[in-house]
């Protein structure tokens, strides 16, 4: 009985966990949220206000989550950038890590793009 009592309460949790898997745009939204004045600032050199606020955190969101890759693990969900995770979801919640290795990705990637142009 104590096993079966076990499994249901596992069960139950899996699919708990299945039910608030953080969806990709939850993981963009928080990503602009908590990185959107470090990329304001270091990548777009922008100190005042523009693109703050909504619009901004939504537009650096999406930028940031056109170069990751989300990735859906059922109970869990991550986003990668070049191999690296940024973010992890689970339970209705995102967790992004440090917004300098986001910042120094991406501002590789504005590099390389202008460098590519004036070739």
């Amino acid at each position: 009985m104590k096993k079966l009592f076990l499994l249901v309460i596992l069960v139950a949790i899996g699919y708990g966990m299945y039910v608030t898997n953080p969806q990709e745009k939850d993981h963009r939204d928080k990503l602009g949220e908590v990185w959107g004045d470090a990329l304001r600032e270091n990548v777009l050199g922008m100190k005042g206000k523009i693109f703050k606020g909504n619009i901004g955190d939504k537009l650096i969101g999406n930028t940031v989550a056109g170069l990751a890759e989300y990735h859906n693990y059922f109970l869990f969900s991550t986003m990668t950038l070049q191999g690296t995770t940024i973010s992890v979801g689970a339970c209705n919640y995102v967790y992004c890590g440090s917004s300098d290795q986001v910042t120094e990705t991406i501002s590789q990637k504005i590099q390389d793009t202008l460098e590519g142009k004036k070739k």
